[in-house]
């Protein structure tokens, strides 16, 4: 066989192995990265649901008896001073709402306070606040 056809055969067979292992590593670090952006998601939205029950115990005296929002402080990531913050954040950003029968309107103020941008932009900027397991 000629030996400028071996050099030319093994070049290829080189290239197509070195593309192979380049290509398999690519594949591997989008996965972490998806996995890291999926932990992130789940653990704001943690925060998001323990921000409603923060709210909910405060336009409610009977939700004081609830711990529901003891069960996203154990399911995140977060440190528990980000916890204290958004608490605070939920006692002064909460909409108050005048009802025309005197009636409580509570459970609106902390649903239009749980689909609002600033508490979506509150909790993103409490990121620094994930630990890093």
């Amino acid at each position: 066989m000629d030996s400028c056809l071996i050099i030319k055969r093994t070049v290829l067979i080189s290239v197509l192995v070195l593309f192979y292992f380049l290509s398999s590593c690519e594949e591997r670090s989008k996965n972490y990265v998806q996995k890291d952006t999926l932990a992130l998601i789940k653990n704001r939205e943690f925060l998001r649901k323990h921000s409603f029950c923060t709210c909910m115990e405060l336009v409610n005296t009977c939700q004081k008896e609830d711990y529901s929002k003891g069960i996203y402080f154990e399911k995140s990531s977060y440190d528990p001073e980000a916890f204290l913050k958004i608490d605070s954040f939920v006692k002064s950003h909460k909409p108050t709402y005048k009802s025309y029968t005197g009636k409580s309107l509570g459970t609106a103020e902390c649903l239009d306070l749980y689909e609002s941008d600033s508490l979506k932009n509150e909790i993103e900027s409490l990121d620094a606040y994930l630990s890093q397991d």
